[in-house]
């Protein structure tokens, strides 16, 4: 890990070295139910991750933020949180900005999960990976209290490659056994029904692992390269 004055490092964006001029919430706060939309009546919006930011890594990635979160709630294996969530969120941007709609999830295909019938619809992998790849850095420094010096690799085994994609088989075993990664770590997050974490060490400080799972069914793992290079070598 790199040596860093903490101070310095607090007055600067969690992401770059610019001063940082807000606080950004980690996940945004639009991903945790307001009081009226929550399944369980409780607030969901207190004791919010945040993070010293620069205007670029926050306010003008809001659209990026927004998609993520219209992905994240769409997945089938969320929890009841979540899925309410999704419905309200399909509602408001429906009526108030509907083209979005068509922007985030373009065309729906159907096919069966678990032997019932669940509709699909292509991921923006670029867009979500750069989205993801903030949130992890965040999440890091807020954690550690420093920087993350690593390039990334997002996963997401919550999803999964489509039979249009060329050897999708083996791209879905590949997610597959990332899926099966030891998740006994300690979890952190104070509304875990919403969102928590995971630090999965490895066998050096930079092969540490990053699970972030979403209304406790959308996992995405951010993984520096020097770990993945090293997992697919065993």
């Amino acid at each position: 890990m790199r040596i860093e004055d903490t101070m310095a490092v607090r007055r600067t964006c969690y992401m770059c070295e610019k001063e940082a001029t807000s606080k950004e919430h980690v996940p945004p706060r639009c991903f945790f139910p307001e009081n009226k939309d929550s399944v369980s009546g409780k607030d969901l919006r207190v004791n919010l991750i945040t993070v010293p930011s620069c205007d670029m890594h926050n306010v003008e990635k809001s659209g990026d933020d927004l998609y993520l979160l219209h992905v994240i709630v769409s997945a089938y294996q969320n929890n009841i949180e979540g899925q309410r969530l999704f419905t309200k969120r399909i509602e408001k941007t429906g009526e108030s900005r509907p083209y979005l709609l068509k922007t985030f999830f373009g065309e729906f295909h159907d096919f069966l999960a678990n032997g019932k019938p669940i509709s699909s619809f292509k991921l923006d992998m670029e867009r979500f990976n750069s989205g993801m790849t903030y949130m992890a850095n965040a999440i890091y420094f807020a954690h550690f209290k420093t920087k993350w010096h690593e390039a990334l690799e997002i996963l997401v085994p919550s999803a999964r490659f489509s039979e249009r994609i060329p050897k999708y088989k083996q791209g879905n075993v590949f997610l597959a056994r990332f899926e099966q990664m030891d998740v006994k770590q300690q979890k952190y997050g104070a509304n875990q029904d919403i969102f928590f974490y995971q630090f999965i060490n490895g066998v050096s400080l930079d092969h540490r692992l990053l699970r972030m799972v979403f209304y406790q069914g959308f996992v995405v793992l951010a993984i520096p390269l020097k770990r993945k290079e090293y997992i697919m070598k065993k």
